[in-house]
């Protein structure tokens, strides 16, 4: 198996096993709506990017903490489907 198939692989398994998680309490309600239209695993990975900044001591910068979280929120115009997703990357 090449590595491009088994990254492809681990990336499908993501997306269809990825928990649905709420919007954090510091979004305006339109924010909360682009995270609402992001798929769970797109959700989970803008998350990990926050907190990461937030480790970081990046607290106090609203927008990067917003730029993080919906850095992917573009990917929510392709079609539905995580197969789909997975070979578009």
């Amino acid at each position: 198996m090449t590595v491009a198939v088994a990254h492809a692989a681990r990336q499908l398994v993501w997306h269809v096993r990825a928990p649905l998680v709420a919007p954090p309490a510091w979004l305006s309600p339109t924010e909360a709506g682009l995270f609402a239209r992001m798929c769970p695993a797109d959700r989970l990975e803008g998350l990990r990017v926050v907190h990461a900044l937030q480790s970081w001591g990046h607290n106090a910068d609203r927008d990067l903490l917003l730029e993080a979280l919906l850095h992917d929120v573009g990917k929510s115009l392709a079609p539905p489907g995580p197969v789909y997703r997975v070979a578009l990357t």
